[in-house]
């Protein structure tokens, strides 16, 4: 049976990433239609002290890929240098991270969900948490979702037509469709 960590992110992490790589293409054919370059697509942000949407899709597969060694589901994970300048190095990363999630043993991580985590930043130094399950909990998901939902709320301000249907695409395909929003 997989492991209680392995089923709260890897099913929903596939999801989510495949979605975001979605909106991209979504976001790709917009800009093209409304004659907006590719470079503006993805340095638009939502404020001027906010990042743009490149770093919101690099953001989503960090934490993921990260996330994924601090639970104990992969030993090691590549580090990218952020180099993407296109829609298809942005999906490119996206595949990488994807085909990291199909590699993790589902067992893995067995019994791990109450050992305490230590996550080290760059910024913040070493984040101590009592439970890999409050990891999980607290930033890992949360996280995950807040670049996420950013990057899907950049878009929507450029006016790029997602809509509820395209962030739950997969858990709701019958109402993709209905939650659509009018094109503008």
């Amino acid at each position: 049976m997989p492991s209680n960590i392995y089923l709260q992110l890897v099913p929903a992490w596939i999801r989510f990433l495949n979605n975001l790589s979605h909106f991209l293409d979504e976001g790709l054919k917009f800009a093209q239609e409304k004659g907006i370059t590719e470079e503006e697509l993805l340095t638009y942000k939502l404020a001027d002290d906010m990042k743009g949407l490149r770093y919101r899709v690099q953001g989503t597969c960090d934490t993921i890929k990260f996330s994924l060694k601090r639970v104990g589901l992969l030993d090691e994970v590549p580090v990218d240098p952020d180099t993407e300048v296109t829609v298809q190095d942005l999906k490119g990363r996206i595949q990488k991270v994807l085909d990291l999630l199909n590699s993790v043993d589902p067992e893995a991580a067995a019994g791990r969900e109450s050992e305490p985590l230590i996550m080290t930043t760059k910024f913040a130094g070493d984040l101590p948490f009592d439970t890999a399950q409050r990891y999980i909990s607290e930033y890992a998901l949360p996280w995950t979702h807040f670049h996420l939902t950013t990057a899907y709320g950049i878009m929507r301000n450029l006016g790029v037509p997602l809509g509820a249907g395209d962030y739950l695409k997969d858990v709701f395909p019958t109402l993709q469709e209905t939650l659509k929003p009018a094109a503008k």
